[in-house]
């Protein structure tokens, strides 16, 4: 008779081969066998599974494996990420709440598929809060966390909360030295650096402005794209470029003194409002009425940059 470790083994293979409907069959044919699997069994099926989207087939063996007790922390991330993969945020975000609420511990993985749940539902705010209590934790954080986040609040409109994530992401750098990070075996080619979020804080700038289609890249990783610079504005030998006004002093000093002492998200976007108006104000005798808009770009905002930083506005 064939063993239990053996038809592990076989369904191991079928998921690093992306063999999701054998993996299945062979965990029929172990009931059949009356041989019951084991946790690391399920765990490999499910992960299958969610390699090939097939949400549904991990939801019905994750059943299986939670009415049998055969289910652990890392059961829990792959069943997540398997919904989060199939495009079934709601579904995700659910299940992750209910193993929360039966005490099981999620680890990295778990919260990482949460809050690229949450990107894709467009729930920002929450994606903020699985963030910060990834942070209370002690739960590491990776470069998977970090772009799950920062997709969770790419826009505009969300720059402010984009200020937030990387904020919290700082807790996160130096984690691979951790136990936990050890514990969970997370790889160290995804461990969170200061020059990654450096350069995940320059994304989030091309992302406000646009710079060479950065709204446009969406899976990508933040860091990417870190050698991309910000184009310059020429200028002809007549003057400024048409349709642009004439120069004029408009750096409010005296309103940018508070920025060292701003340390959240309101008092920033206070910042920026208060630039809006002073900008507006010395623009009105050289334009007339015109509608602005200011942006607060540097990595200043972000705190993860040494003091001194740039602060530039858009």
């Amino acid at each position: 008779s064939v063993s239990s470790a053996a038809y592990t083994a076989a369904i191991t293979a079928c998921d690093h081969t992306g063999l999701w409907e054998q993996s299945v069959s062979l965990l029929e044919h172990m009931r059949a066998c009356r041989i019951r699997p084991g946790t690391k069994s399920f765990n490999a099926v499910i992960s299958a599974c969610g390699r090939s989207s097939a949400w549904e087939a991990a939801l019905d063996v994750w059943h299986r494996a939670s009415l049998a007790g055969s289910f652990d922390w890392l059961t829990a991330g792959l069943i997540v990420r398997a919904c989060e993969r199939g495009g079934r945020w709601v579904a995700a975000l659910d299940l992750f709440q209910d193993l929360r609420l039966r005490g099981v511990k999620l680890g990295t993985n778990a919260h990482d598929a949460a809050i690229s749940a949450c990107a894709l539902g467009r729930q920002w705010p929450l994606a903020l809060t699985l963030l910060k209590g990834m942070a209370e934790s002690g739960t590491p954080m990776t470069r998977v966390t970090k772009n799950s986040v920062l997709r969770a609040c790419d826009g505009p409109d969300l720059l402010s909360a984009s200020t937030v994530a990387l904020s919290i992401l700082h807790a996160g750098v130096g984690a691979s030295s951790s136990e936990e990070w050890r514990r969970q075996e997370l790889p160290t080619h995804l461990e969170l650096t200061e020059l990654s979020l450096r350069n995940a804080a320059k994304q989030v700038e091309f992302r406000v402005m646009d710079v060479g289609g950065a709204s446009n890249w969406g899976d990508a990783d933040f860091d990417d794209f870190a050698h991309f610079s910000l184009p310059s504005s020429p200028r002809s030998a007549e003057g400024p470029n048409v349709g642009q006004p004439a120069a004029v002093d408009i750096w409010p000093d005296h309103v940018l003194e508070t920025l060292g002492q701003a340390s959240d998200a309101s008092e920033v976007d206070a910042l920026r409002c208060s630039l809006q108006r002073e900008i507006a104000l010395a623009l009105l005798p050289e334009c007339g009425s015109i509608q602005v808009h200011a942006h607060l770009v540097g990595s200043r905002l972000y705190r993860v940059a040494l003091p001194g930083a740039d602060v530039d506005l858009v």
